[in-house]
């Protein structure tokens, strides 16, 4: 049984990849479509719909999840680690009871730079009341041992895409420079900033241009800053096809996300792309962009800073040999985060706690 607040489209490869080893695997999720996500067309596992009441900025409830526990008793849990998600810590209580493994698969205090007492005992006791936490990344595991979390109670699953059309870098030697973003367009997305970095540059005698792939309730006004600004953008809209946008991206060598980045850096990087984000790592939308190592496999600017951006994206373009170097270390990351897939890495730990060979 997984438990999701949504279900996202680029998690459907590795719900599939368990629906394969398992046979039987449900999802649980709000499954409207919206929010930046396409519609799910593909999935072979079992979806079925449950609400959510509340408000997932505060305080919220996914209605249906606790019953269906207490009915189906499902062999196995894996739920998103939501602290402010009633149901998560009724769905732990309640597994205890019943003696359901749980693996609580988040984003541990990669953003907490010093953790309350408060964080830090919620941390402990979900820990705790879970047969496993499962981190998006090595950071999310080191931020948890940093508070006295044993680290046999926790695996690390690198949180990665499944990307069928990946670029690999030799496809960029014969294309342009433009730059590439994928998101929704949101207050959060930074986009204006990224938009004054291409207008500096542009007084600076460096012209490039912007290929920006999404929708959001920003669309239209990022459209009238663009031509107000005189900067040269293409506004492709949604695309939620990875082969489209595999063979766009070819005509970019940067993949910059001005913003709170997430998963959009792997992204990047499977498509050969130099990921430039910001270097305030807790204020990130996910511990991703800590994949990045700053000047070997992706640039990194001060949060906020047009001129710091622009100076970054210079130092890329003003040297073709450089880029290179850094795009093949980009793609690189990608393949190491997926030698092992997602389903691959937790399917091992899941079978010890349903028993060798059972399905």
């Amino acid at each position: 049984m997984i438990i999701q607040p949504l279900l996202a489209s680029y998690r459907v490869n590795f719900f599939n990849e368990l629906f394969d080893h398992y046979k039987s695997v449900t999802v649980y999720a709000r499954l409207q479509a919206g929010e930046g996500f396409g519609s799910i067309t593909d999935a072979n596992f079992t979806r079925v719909h449950t609400p959510l009441f509340g408000r997932r900025s505060l305080l919220y409830f996914q209605v249906g999840v606790i019953s269906s526990i207490i009915k189906k008793r499902p062999k196995l849990i894996f739920i998103t680690a939501d602290f402010r998600a009633i149901h998560f810590w009724v769905v732990l209580i309640v597994s205890t009871f019943l003696k359901i493994p749980v693996f609580s698969h988040g984003q541990g205090l990669y953003n907490k730079v010093s953790p309350s007492l408060l964080h830090r005992f919620m941390f402990k006791t979900s820990v705790y009341l879970s047969s496993q936490y499962v981190c998006y990344t090595p950071s999310v595991a080191r931020s948890l041992i940093d508070i006295g979390i044993k680290h046999r109670n926790l695996m690390v699953v690198d949180n990665t895409i499944v990307n069928k059309f990946t670029v690999a870098p030799i496809e960029k030697l014969r294309h342009g420079t433009r730059i590439l973003y994928i998101g929704r367009m949101r207050s959060g997305s930074g986009l204006p900033l990224l938009f004054d970095a291409v207008a500096l540059l542009s007084k600076q005698g460096i012209h490039v241009g912007l290929d920006l792939v999404g929708d959001g309730i920003e669309f239209n006004k990022l459209k009238r800053l663009a031509t107000f600004l005189n900067i040269d953008v293409n506004f492709y809209g949604s695309i939620y096809d990875d082969k489209e946008i595999s063979v766009l991206s070819k005509k970019s060598s940067i993949g910059v996300y001005p913003g709170d980045a997430g998963l959009s850096v792997v992204h990047y990087m499977s498509l050969s792309l130099i990921p430039v984000v910001h270097s305030d790592l807790p204020k990130h939308m996910g511990p991703e962009p800590s994949y990045i190592m700053a000047g070997k496999n992706g640039l990194l600017f001060r949060r906020g800073d047009s001129v710091s951006l622009a100076n970054v994206l210079s130092e890329l373009l003003l040297d073709k040999q450089l880029m290179h170097k850094i795009a093949i270390e980009s793609f690189k990351t990608y393949q190491e985060l997926s030698e092992l897939s997602m389903a691959k890495k937790l399917i091992n730990k899941m079978d010890s706690y349903l028993g060798k060979g059972e399905n």
